[in-house]
């Protein structure tokens, strides 16, 4: 499990509105060369007037499959409320991992070299950084803990049955189809209803960035998204359990990290 990724936006101060999505980590939401051509033209234009780029981030701590899968949905979102992006793909792809070579490197270096970075940049750089690394007692308790513990058979079994989600019917899916079919829908509902969604995919991602700790084995997730993911329990349950509406999810414990 990985947490090192964040999904990010640039946007036009001129206009406010929103003219890239994007992936990465580190430093790739500041890194405004080496874009396309159609990014780039946008900058310069920026340049010409005077302004820089805003640089927005949507998400973080977020693993490389997440992220991946929230770039491609705002992407989506946008071009459905009818942004014109100047992305050339729908997301959801890229070099992660890729090493430049030693000669990308030194020509990256010459290009930045002497280029100021404004105070509000400089700052946006510490916060990113700020608080990544967790200290070796840290990482030193959490595999001490770990160590020797084996699910029983019977857990494992409680488990596999609380696993299994609710089956939707193939009656209730037609239900669903005919409600939908034929019912006419203007551009200003579809922007509307784009936009709410949009909205809504932010507010969760917001929401769903505080650690969680299995009791049981330990383990300490990134978000409740990510304790889903990797247990197989759905997210409004475990996050029940952390707030005390129920005892247990899958047959297991779990508390925010304070």
């Amino acid at each position: 499990m990985s947490g090192k990724h964040y999904v990010y936006r640039h946007i036009r101060p001129d206009t406010g509105k929103v003219f890239y999505v994007g992936k990465g980590n580190k430093r790739r939401a500041w890194q405004l060369a080496n874009r396309n051509r159609h990014h780039s033209a946008i900058i310069q234009k920026l340049k010409s007037l005077g302004l820089e780029c805003t640089v927005e981030i949507v998400a973080d701590n977020l693993s490389e499959p997440y992220a991946f899968s929230l770039e491609r949905s705002l992407i989506f979102a946008y071009r459905s409320a009818g942004l014109k992006l100047a992305n050339l793909t729908d997301g959801g792809e890229g070099p992660s991992g890729h090493v430049p070579s030693p000669e990308t490197i030194a020509k990256r270096a010459a290009k930045n070299k002497g280029q100021k970075r404004s105070d509000e940049f400089r700052e946006r750089m510490s916060l990113m950084t700020r608080g990544k690394k967790k200290s070796p007692e840290h990482i030193l308790a959490l595999s001490q803990s770990r160590k020797g513990k084996s699910l029983s058979q019977a857990h494992r079994e409680k488990l596999s049955k609380a696993l299994k989600g609710r089956v939707v019917t193939d009656d209730h899916k037609r239900k669903i189809s005919e409600a939908n079919t034929g019912r006419p829908q203007t551009g200003e509902y579809r922007e509307n209803n784009v936009m709410a969604c949009l909205s809504r995919l932010e507010s969760m991602f917001e929401k769903t960035r505080k650690p969680v700790t299995c009791i049981e084995t330990g383990e300490t997730f990134i978000s409740l998204a990510e304790a889903a993911k990797s247990l197989g329990i759905q997210r409004s349950s475990i996050n029940h359990v952390c707030l005390g509406k129920r005892k247990r999810a899958g047959g297991l414990t779990f508390s925010y990290v304070v």
